[in-house]
């Protein structure tokens, strides 16, 4: 079996990647290649870094860190880590802490000041695990 840590690519779309993303999300239950192209375009870019475990040419997991610039902190940048997500079949194998390994790696390198992010409450012990602290209350509006 061979696994490799590494970022998104355009071809991802056939190892599984969208499957991956809708045992999580509310994404269309079919996404075409063309539509996956269009957003990719959108989304990979210099502030926006998304990274996948591939496991014998199939998509396992997946996570991605936005990277905003602030004019506070020394002009320093804040991570937000979004769409963690493991195939339900590889989880609790450390597939997940190699995502967040790499996503805080990135931050570091990308002088990130801080990381944040918002989980599920049944995930606060892995992440706690991490490093990452209970603050503040999360508010959210869905449009």
């Amino acid at each position: 079996m061979t696994t490799c840590l590494r970022p998104l690519e355009k071809n991802d779309y056939y190892k599984n990647y969208m499957n991956l993303i809708n045992t999580f999300t509310r994404t269309p239950l079919h996404t075409t290649y063309e539509q996956f192209i269009t957003q990719f375009d959108k989304i990979c870019n210099q502030n926006i870094r998304v990274v996948v475990i591939e496991l014998d040419n199939v998509i396992i997991a997946t996570g991605s860190l936005i990277i905003e610039s602030k004019l506070h902190n020394n002009f320093k940048n804040m991570g937000h880590i979004e769409d963690v997500v493991v195939d339900p079949y590889f989880r609790h194998q450390s597939y997940g802490t190699t995502i967040i390994d790499e996503l805080i790696k990135i931050g570091t390198q990308n002088n990130c000041y801080k990381i944040i992010l918002n989980c599920n409450s049944d995930y606060t012990k892995f992440y706690k695990s991490k490093g990452f602290t209970i603050k503040g209350i999360e508010m959210c509006m869905y449009i």
